[in-house]
């Protein structure tokens, strides 16, 4: 998920292919029932202070029903900020490997900020142990689902042209040592290379902020969703 504060130069060129699909599943959260596998971050100030929402513990704003998660961004006062929203971390730490995750988000609202992403901990150092966005979408206020990773050398990304966020799509990023490889529902979009400190442990975040790099919302804002059908990580 971008941040305010640019890393690095840009990475243009793409990087040898990452090898087939990891087939060994160790993660997989399919909700079915509770959110036992995640941790709930919670509190107000995010992204550099810029970001208006206060993230909660509230079933309105991440519950799972009939097998979904939905992560609800709302018009909502709360500890004197105007919005209120979900942010899930995984209990689950990943290495190197897959992550898959079936989403889909409501349409397209001017200072809406999905994302689905995983990030180095401990966080307090990024960006020195990456972060890998394989779905970030409302940048600047535009409705396109974009891939980035970021490092302590290199803040790299580009977009997923013609998608249809509305819709269910697979989002996927292929992780080995020194490159990830982007595709939806297993088509290809983009190889980046991913220079992080040998065995750096990242968690997979689920969130809908508002505002932030998304610019500002408008004043008819009420509501912005994030459904999950599933995370799943192969090694």
């Amino acid at each position: 998920m971008r941040r305010i504060i640019a890393v690095g130069a840009m990475v243009s060129a793409l990087v040898p292919a990452v090898p087939a699909h990891a087939s060994s599943l160790v993660f997989a959260e399919e909700f079915t029932g509770g959110l036992a596998k995640w941790t709930r971050q919670t509190g107000c100030g995010w992204g550099n202070g810029v970001e208006l929402q206060c993230y909660t513990a509230s079933g309105k704003n991440a519950a799972v029903k009939n097998g979904v998660l939905t992560i609800s961004a709302l018009k909502q006062r709360y500890q004197n900020r105007a919005y209120t929203s979900a942010r899930l971390a995984s209990k689950f730490t990943l290495t190197t490997g897959d992550v898959k995750v079936r989403a889909r988000m409501s349409r397209a609202q001017r200072g809406a900020w999905p994302a689905i992403w995983t990030l180095g901990q401990p966080e307090a150092q990024w960006p020195k142990y990456g972060e890998i966005d394989l779905m970030e979408n409302g940048l600047d206020g535009v409705w396109t689902p974009q891939y980035h990773v970021h490092t302590s050398t290199s803040g790299a990304g580009g977009s997923y042209r013609g998608l249809d966020a509305t819709k269910w799509h697979i989002y996927e990023a292929r992780y080995r040592t020194g490159k990830v490889m982007f595709l939806v529902d297993g088509k290809t979009y983009a190889t980046k290379t991913y220079k992080v400190p040998a065995g750096s442990q990242s968690d997979i975040i689920l969130n809908v902020a508002v505002g932030g790099a998304a610019g500002k919302p408008a004043s008819a804002w009420k509501t912005s969703t994030l459904q999950v059908d599933y995370v799943r990580v192969y090694r």
